[in-house]
């Protein structure tokens, strides 16, 4: 983190290995979501976002991705009924399927927006190293006071193509991982263990 993105985190407690980014994302709301509660996800957005909420009983609220606004979250459409009651906002830049992308300005405005509601972050950041013609993905949390709000998840698989075994992991401020420990609970009832990997 520190050496491609300039962000300081602590790996002891602010870093969580993961047996893949799409199983961190698949098990986040089971870890910190009640059946019922509300999360704003991207419309249209990775099938496991959805997927994931039907699994924790999570009702999702869809923030459209219009052409309109160059395919980039329009933050200012979520009505404030929403913000109150959602326990995280999801999104991805690079995007998939749309691959759009977002600014500093746009990054700041949603951290802005989630610390004043006390809605936690979640950024999807498996293309973090799919940047061309000079683009390089930035981390949310190069933004200021971002890590206290934001969890972000990383991939080997699409920048390393090393699918199906691949080392992951998110990196978010120490208070969303106090409840790591569920976390692992949660994966270790659903999931199969991680890969070995030999290099030679």
């Amino acid at each position: 983190m520190e050496r491609r993105f300039g962000v300081n985190v602590n790996p002891d407690t602010e870093i969580l290995a993961l047996m893949g980014s799409q199983d961190g994302l698949s098990h986040l709301a089971q870890a910190i979501c009640n059946p019922g509660d509300v999360a704003i996800v991207p419309n249209p957005g990775y099938p496991i976002y959805a997927g994931a909420l039907a699994i924790a009983g999570v009702t999702p609220w869809y923030l459209p991705l219009k052409e309109e606004f160059g395919f980039v979250p329009d933050l200012d459409s979520i009505p404030e009924e929403i913000w109150a009651k959602a326990t995280f906002i999801l999104l991805n830049f690079p995007g998939n399927p749309i691959a759009v992308r977002a600014d500093d300005a746009f990054f700041e405005k949603l951290v802005g927006l989630a610390k004043q509601w006390d809605v936690l972050i979640v950024h999807d950041l498996a293309y973090s190293e799919m940047g061309f013609d000079g683009y390089r993905p930035m981390s949310i949390l190069q933004v200021s006071g971002a890590i206290d709000i934001a969890v972000e998840f990383h991939s080997f698989s699409k920048s390393f193509n090393m699918a199906g075994g691949t080392p992951r992991s998110s990196a978010a401020n120490r208070e969303v991982y106090n409840g790591k420990t569920l976390t692992v609970k949660v994966r270790n009832m659903n999931s199969s263990g991680k890969v070995i990997l030999n290099v030679y």
